[in-house]
């Protein structure tokens, strides 16, 4: 079983990444140009953090495992981040899908 400090360190990297990618959209959106760049980066983002069962259980584990000050802080982050990069896929998808 991993520490919890393991859970925290995964969700804790994948903030500031989800951010970027997030960032990544809204300028490549704002600039109406999606350049090779970029989306390597947006694509190395989704490679790294595409395996759903991990996360799952990170989450899971996190969970049980740490503080309620520290879950609270972390999950309104993440929601706040994954919600961002939802919404701004959705509204232009057909730009960032060409």
């Amino acid at each position: 079983m991993q520490a919890p400090n393991e859970h925290i360190s995964l969700l804790t990297d994948l903030l500031p990444r989800y951010r970027s990618v997030n960032i990544l959209y809204q300028e490549a959106i704002d600039k109406s140009v999606l350049n090779f760049d970029t989306q390597c980066s947006i694509t190395d983002f989704y490679n790294e953090f595409n395996d759903i069962q991990a996360f799952e259980k990170a989450i899971l584990n996190f969970l049980l495992l740490a503080d309620k000050e520290k879950q609270e802080q972390i999950a309104v982050h993440l929601r706040t981040e994954i919600g961002k990069n939802t919404e701004i896929y959705a509204a232009n998808k057909d730009f960032l899908t060409v």
